[in-house]
C-alpha cells in the first residue's frame, strides 16, 4: 500500500503531463496527402454540440486546387439527408487560392453559432477545388473535444442528390469559441491608436462566456488584450494572450457593460493598440440570447494591453459611448439557469472479464508472437512470453477430424487444465470449456462476448478440409494440453497458416502463431471470454504488450468510478456530491477541487490509461474507505460574489488490487456554475 502523500504528490504533478487530446478548440480529425473525391464533390459530416452552444470561427481543410468551399448546415443529422436538398441552409463561403494536399488550408468565414444537438454539415468544393479525404476503413470516424463530437462522413458528386458513397473522414481542424456568437458588424478598417470596443445595456440575463479577436488587425508579435467593464468598474482584464479568453462573467439584467478589446504589441503604451474597426454608425441592433440589444461605440485611450495600464486615469481615460466605429470583439454568452451541474468527461476504472483483438488479414501483427494469460484470483494476466512448441514435442499428435466450420470435443484429465473436463475445438480457431459456441466462420466480437461457453480464440475462418491444407492435431500430457493449426488454409486461400493454443496444467494459456497468412477478407480475432455475457472493453492491440508489458482482465465485470450531484452549487448553501462503483479494494480517495478543467483525456503517461482529469488540482482532500461502493462529499458554495463562476471536481480512488500501474482510478468531472437560484 502507498501514503496517500505520495498519491497527492504524484496527483499534483498531472496538470504537468502533455494531454493526449485538447479540452476545447480546435477539434482535428487527420490531414492525409491522399486524395480522394473529385472537383465539386459535396462532403459531409455531423457535429454534435455538447454545451448549449459554440460559434465557429475557422476551419481548416484538406484540399487541392483553387477555387472556394461553401459550408451548409442543417438541423438534425446529415445521415438520411445527404441527397434531400430540403433543410441546408448556406452559411457561408471560402476562397481557396493554390491549396497543396496534405497541408491545411484556412477557411475564412463570418462565424456562425450552433446550437446543443447534432448538426449536419456539407462542404461543396468549388471550382478547381478537390477534396483530400481519408478511407474510414481504419482510421477513426468520431473525434471529439469537451464540448463538440465530430463523426465523418460520406460524399456525393452532385448537390445534395445522386449516390452516396461512403465512409469518408473529413481532413479538418474546427476552431469554435464556447457560447452563442453576438453578432457584431463586418471589419471595415484598420484603426492603431487606442483601445475600442462596444457598449450596451443589459436586457436580458446570460453569462459572458469567451471573448475573442478578429484576426483582421493582427500584426506580428502580438497578443491579444481584454477589458469588460461593468456599471462603471473593471469586472474582467486579461492581456497577453494568444487569441480567446473565457471570463465566466455574470451579467444581470440592467447592468451597463463595456466589452473592449485589440491587439498589443510586445511593448505595448500609448497609441499602440491594433483594431479591427466597424464602418462609422450611431448604433448597432443584435440581440444576446434571443433578446434585442444596442451596441454603440466606445473604449479607453491608451493601449489596454500595456505593462502599466490602470483604470485611475494615468494610462489614458474613458471613451464614453458615442456614434463612430466601433471594435471588433467576438463575445460568446450563455444562458442563466441559475446553479447548474454540467458532467465532463467519464470515469474510469471499469473492468471487463473479457479481453480480445480484432484485426483485418492484411493489418495481423501477431505472426510469430504469443499472447501468454495466465490466472490469477481475479481473472487473467496478459503478456507476450512463450514460443510455438513443435508438434510432437509434447506427446504423439492426434489429428482431428475436422472438416470446414465444424468442432470435436476431446475429453481431458481430471485436472489438466482447471476445471475443463474436456476441451470443445472448433476448425476455425478456438477451443471452449464445452459445446455450445457454435461453429461460426465470420469471427464477431459481440458473438464472442455473448458465447454461452468460457473459450479461448483465435478466430478466422481456416479451413482444413481444403485440398492441400495442414491439419488441426491434439497432443497430451499430464502438463500440457497442446492443440495446433497446423499449416491450416484461410477459406478459399490456400496459403497455410499456423497457430496453437497451449493449455497447461497450472491454469496458464498460450496462444502462439507462426506464419499466418495475410490474404483473404477474412478477419481475425485473438482473445478470452468466459462463459456470456459480457461487457465489450473494446479492441486491444495485443502488440503493444510486446516485449515485456502486461494488461489483465478482471472478473466480474464491472462499471467505471461515477460522480453526480445530488444538489446544485447555489450560493450560501452546499454543494453535495455522491462517488459510486468505488472499487472493494479501495484503501483510500482523493477529492478533487479545482477552478479550471485541464482537459486531460488519457493519463497514460502514468500508468493510468483511459483515465481523464476533468478538475484542476487546487485543493485535495483525501478520505478513507470505510467499506461500501459509495462515497459522499460536501462541498460549501461560495458567496454572491462569485455568482455565475464555474468551479470543477472529481474523485479519484487508490487501491492495493490490480486497478492499473498507478494504482489509481478516476471519476468524471462535474463543473458546478455558481448560482443564485
Amino acid at each position: 500500500m502507498r501514503l496517500p502523500a505520495l498519491l497527492v504528490a504524484m496527483l499534483t504533478a498531472l496538470p504537468f503531463l502533455p494531454s493526449t487530446a485538447a479540452a476545447q478548440s480546435p477539434l482535428t480529425t487527420v490531414f492525409s496527402s491522399f486524395a480522394a473525391g473529385a472537383i465539386g464533390d459535396y462532403l459531409y459530416f455531423d457535429l454534435n454540440v455538447t454545451t448549449p452552444a459554440i460559434t465557429l470561427t475557422g476551419m481548416d481543410l484538406n484540399l487541392l486546387g483553387s477555387g472556394s468551399v461553401q459550408i451548409y448546415t442543417r438541423t438534425g443529422t446529415r445521415l438520411g439527408n445527404q441527397a434531400n436538398p430540403a433543410g441546408w441552409t448556406l452559411r457561408g463561403t471560402a476562397t481557396v487560392t493554390n491549396a497543396q494536399a496534405g497541408v491545411p488550408t484556412p477557411l475564412s468565414f463570418a462565424p456562425f453559432s450552433l446550437g446543443a444537438g447534432v448538426t449536419g454539415i456539407a462542404l461543396h468544393a468549388v471550382g478547381s477545388v478537390d477534396h483530400i479525404i481519408t478511407n474510414a476503413i481504419f482510421t477513426p470516424t468520431t473525434v471529439a473535444t469537451a464540448e463538440l463530437t465530430l463523426n465523418s462522413g460520406e460524399v456525393t458528386a452532385t448537390p445534395f442528390g445522386g449516390g452516396v458513397f461512403g465512409s469518408w473522414v473529413v481532413n479538418t481542424s474546427i476552431r469554435y469559441l464556447v457560447g452563442d456568437l453576438t453578432g457584431i458588424p463586418p471589419h471595415n478598417n484598420i484603426y492603431n491608436a487606442a483601445s475600442r470596443g462596444f457598449h450596451f445595456t443589459a436586457a436580458t440575463d446570460f453569462v459572458i462566456r469567451q471573448l475573442d479577436l478578429p484576426a483582421d488587425a493582427k500584426q506580428a508579435g502580438d497578443t491579444a488584450s481584454y477589458l469588460v467593464r461593468k456599471n462603471g468598474a473593471v469586472a474582467f482584464r486579461s492581456v497577453g494572450n494568444p487569441g480567446a479568453v473565457a471570463p465566466d462573467l455574470a451579467i444581470q439584467i440592467g447592468d451597463v457593460v463595456d466589452v473592449i478589446g485589440n491587439w498589443s504589441p510586445a511593448a505595448a503604451g500609448n497609441f499602440s493598440a491594433h483594431n479591427s474597426y466597424t464602418a462609422s454608425m450611431v448604433s448597432y441592433a443584435t440581440t444576446i440570447q434571443g433578446v434585442p440589444h444596442t451596441l454603440t461605440r466606445c473604449g479607453w485611450q491608451w493601449d489596454i494591453g500595456a505593462a502599466n495600464w490602470t483604470p485611475s486615469g494615468s494610462t489614458g481615460g474613458y471613451l464614453a459611448p458615442t456614434s463612430g466605429q466601433l471594435g471588433r470583439i467576438l463575445m460568446t454568452t450563455e444562458p442563466p439557469i441559475g446553479a447548474s451541474n454540467t458532467v465532463l468527461g467519464t470515469g474510469c476504472g471499469q473492468q471487463f472479464a473479457s479481453i480480445y483483438e480484432l484485426m483485418a488479414p492484411a493489418l495481423f501483427d501477431l505472426a510469430n508472437k504469443v499472447v501468454h494469460m495466465y490466472v490469477t484470483n481475479y481473472g487473467w494476466n496478459i503478456n507476450m512470453i512463450g514460443s510455438l512448441l513443435p508438434v510432437g514435442s509434447v506427446g504423439t499428435p492426434v489429428t482431428l477430424n475436422l472438416t470446414d466450420d465444424s468442432e470435436v470435443t476431446v475429453p481431458l484429465a481430471p485436472g489438466a487444465f482447471l476445471n475443463w473436463t474436456g476441451v470443445t475445438i472448433c476448425s476455425n480457431g478456438f477451443v471452449s470449456q464445452a459445446t455450445g459456441n457454435g461453429i461460426g466462420y465470420q469471427p464477431s466480437a459481440s458473438a464472442m462476448l455473448n458465447a454461452p461457453q468460457t473459450a479461448f480464440w483465435a478466430w478466422h475462418d481456416y479451413n482444413p478440409a481444403s485440398p492441400g491444407s495442414g491439419q488441426v492435431k491434439i497432443e497430451q500430457s499430464p502438463q500440457l494440453t497442446l492443440i495446433t493449426w497446423d499449416g491450416v488454409h484461410t477459406f478459399q486461400d490456400p496459403t497455410p497458416s499456423t497457430m496453437q493454443i497451449q493449455l497447461y496444467f497450472g491454469g496458464d494459456v498460450r496462444i502462439a502463431f507462426g506464419s499466418v497468412s495475410a490474404n483473404g477478407t477474412s478477419p481475425h480475432l485473438v482473445g478470452y471470454s468466459p462463459g456470456g455475457p459480457n461487457t465489450d472493453p473494446g479492441s486491444f492491440d495485443f502488440s503493444s504488450l510486446f516485449p515485456f508489458a502486461e494488461t489483465f482482465t478482471q472478473s466480474p465485470d464491472a462499471p467505471a468510478l461515477a460522480l453526480t450531484a445530488s444538489t446544485r452549487p447555489v450560493a450560501g448553501t452546499s454543494w453535495n456530491l455522491q462517488l459510486a462503483n468505488v472499487p472493494p479494494s479501495t484503501v483510500f480517495g482523493v477529492d478533487i477541487l479545482g477552478l479550471s478543467d485541464p482537459g486531460i483525456l488519457d493519463l497514460a503517461a502514468i500508468g493510468m490509461p483511459g483515465c481523464q482529469l476533468r478538475a484542476s488540482l487546487d485543493s485535495l482532500s483525501v478520505w478513507a474507505h470505510a467499506g461500501g461502493n459509495t462515497h459522499g462529499y460536501s462541498l460549501p458554495v461560495p458567496p454572491l460574489a462569485l455568482l455565475g463562476v464555474s468551479v470543477y471536481t472529481a474523485s479519484a480512488t487508490f487501491s492495493n488490487g490490480p486497478v492499473n500501474p498507478f494504482g489509481a482510478v478516476i471519476s468524471n468531472g462535474i463543473r458546478g456554475t455558481i448560482g443564485n437560484n
